[in-house]
């Protein structure tokens, strides 16, 4: 089960990470490959009376068929890239504010400005194939803010 409802603005919930990184700690955990296909696949709701339709009432269902969506698995790959570019981006946070705190205590000086690498990635393909379709599926079932109100004892804003 889930932290946080999928694709929904939730309340940060700290028990995933290192000590003194809100961000990390509050990450979602990652699904499983069954998990991930369960919460992106789609398949149409199908009359209850389908045997009994005319065969001018099954066309008039057709459009239904466009909410049909069958996972493959590239997308897994794709969903894991993802989640650890996001996960990898607010560990260099953590990173970064430690070389921070280490120039401010011994180096007796401001903290200069650092610079992070994000990570960075490209899906190629011909055109219709599914790339964009599923990007913001993947994202979809990350939740889409997660609010930090207070972590240790500190406001957050």
């Amino acid at each position: 089960m889930q932290k946080y409802s999928v694709g929904q603005v939730a309340g940060a919930i700290y028990d995933n990470g290192p000590i003194g990184n809100p961000f990390l700690a509050a990450m979602p955990e990652e699904l499983s490959k069954d998990e991930f296909f369960e919460y992106v696949r789609s398949y149409p709701q199908l009359p209850a009376n389908l045997a009994d339709m005319t065969s001018e009432e099954r066309r008039q269902e057709l459009p239904r068929l466009s909410t049909l969506f069958i996972p493959l698995d590239y997308m897994y790959v794709i969903y894991d890239l993802l989640y650890r570019a996001i996960r990898g981006t607010y560990m260099r946070r953590t990173s970064l504010m430690e070389i921070q705190n280490i120039n401010a205590l011994y180096g007796n000086r401001e903290v200069g400005a650092y610079a992070t690498q994000a990570d960075t990635g490209s899906i190629l393909g011909i055109p219709g194939i599914g790339k964009t379709s599923t990007v913001r599926r993947c994202l979809s079932i990350l939740p889409q803010v997660i609010e930090h109100t207070e972590y240790q004892g500190h406001t957050c804003y």
